[in-house]
């Protein structure tokens, strides 16, 4: 059969326009494949002719394909349009990190997306599942994400397992020196249950039920274990050197707390020690200030060690900064708490998702050199656009270090 060439045509409209169109003929009849525009103007019909002979190009039968879609000329072009735009770069490599500790052999998609939604922007979970598809266009149904979140709990220990044979293969890691802490997440509620309970908080959260995160770092502060206990849990120690520079710090709250009372136009920041006596006034707490002057000296703890003497465990103790590094970034940089899950199986689910993410913020930072929130903020510069030209059809991929506007 006969190959139709295309032809470009002028036809004047009833309104005076000028109309440009493709087609072919067909004996004497042209039959239209495009409507390329219309206009009264000579500069605007010349742009549709341009238009309309870019057409022919690209849908003429034998005729050469010489459009270069990586040439920088795409951009410039009319009818080009950004179909797409996902930060693929920032998924690429930090699925790169969670297979490289060995996460991947897990095989679960929803562990695997929740944790790494969670390293670049720490969000409630209903969040998480929006910034899934606005970032990387993965779609997830509510009903099934929660559903499939619930089974997370009982891979605890072999993400355990994983992590323990990363920092073994990795990182020199043999058992002879590991360290030990416990944290308090507090909850955004004011009613306890049999697991979440309000104790010593290191949150100052004092009337907020709480659990404590028990955790587990090697030497380089890779984590290799967490547990969960209830908020209620603790160990407590008394020294004096402690005592000294916590009764400092109260005379200095209390101090703050008289001259506000004397000057309470100052008073432009709430002192902890006072308490409103009614719309105008402020007047001491005295509960509070009584309960941190009972508290001067003390310092709570948790261990499951019994060969050892409590002055050795409050030595190694002192040696823990390494992990409450790990304790800082899960708690400012993953956003670990406040905590809004209510059932103990959900709060199980949510720790393990922070643990994996924390493991992958370790392995990040030691390989870059770099905060997380430094790297997290150079992959979230870096978004591959996809432009279609609609005349010919033709689409690129575009990697930008901004957000395309």
């Amino acid at each position: 059969m006969k190959p139709h060439y295309l032809k470009i045509r002028r036809v004047k409209t009833h309104s005076g326009s000028t109309a440009i169109q493709v087609g072919f003929y067909k004996g004497k009849r042209f039959k239209l494949a495009k409507h390329i525009g219309s206009s009264k103007e000579e500069g605007k019909i010349c742009e549709l002719i341009r238009i309309a002979e870019e057409y022919v190009h690209f849908h003429n039968p034998q005729l050469e394909f010489n459009f270069n879609p990586q040439s920088e000329e795409i951009l410039f072009k009319r009818g080009i349009k950004i179909t797409e735009s996902y930060l693929w770069e920032a998924y690429e490599y930090l699925n790169q990190v969670y297979r490289k500790i060995g996460f991947n052999k897990i095989d679960n998609s929803v562990l695997k997306d929740f944790a790494i939604i969670r390293v670049l922007e720490p969000a409630s979970k209903s969040k998480s599942i929006e910034l899934l598809q606005k970032y990387f266009g993965i779609r997830l149904k509510k009903t099934t994400a929660f559903r499939e979140l619930l089974k997370l709990q009982c891979l605890k220990e072999n993400v355990e397992d994983i992590a323990v044979k990363y920092a073994k293969e990795n990182l020199g890691f043999d058992f002879t020196l590991v360290f030990y802490d416990v944290t308090t997440l507090y909850f955004e509620t004011h009613t306890e249950d049999d697991f979440r309970k309000t104790g010593f908080s290191k949150d100052n959260k004092i009337n907020q039920p709480q659990i404590l995160i028990g955790l587990v770092v090697n030497e380089a502060g890779f984590p290799i274990y967490y547990d969960i206990f209830k908020g209620n849990t603790v160990l407590y120690e008394y020294s004096t050197k402690r005592a000294k520079k916590d009764k400092s710090d109260n005379d200095k709250q209390l101090k703050k707390a008289e001259y506000y009372l004397k000057n309470p136009s100052k008073a432009m920041k709430r002192s902890k020690f006072l308490t409103s006596a009614d719309k105008n006034a402020f007047k001491l707490n005295e509960t509070i200030i009584e309960k941190h002057r009972l508290l001067e000296g003390i310092k709570g703890y948790k261990t499951n060690i019994e060969n050892l003497s409590w002055e050795l465990l409050i030595e190694r103790y002192k040696d823990l900064w390494k992990i409450e590094q790990s304790f800082r970034i899960a708690k400012t940089d993953l956003e670990a708490r406040p905590i809004y899950h209510r059932k103990k199986s959900s709060i199980e689910y949510h720790i393990l998702i922070v643990f994996v993410a924390l493991c992958m913020t370790r392995v990040i930072e030691m390989e870059k050199g770099k905060s997380i929130r430094k790297v997290v903020d150079e992959l979230k510069d870096k978004w591959t656009i996809t432009l279609k030209d609609e005349i010919s059809g033709n689409s690129l991929k575009l990697l930008l270090d901004k957000k395309p506007h």
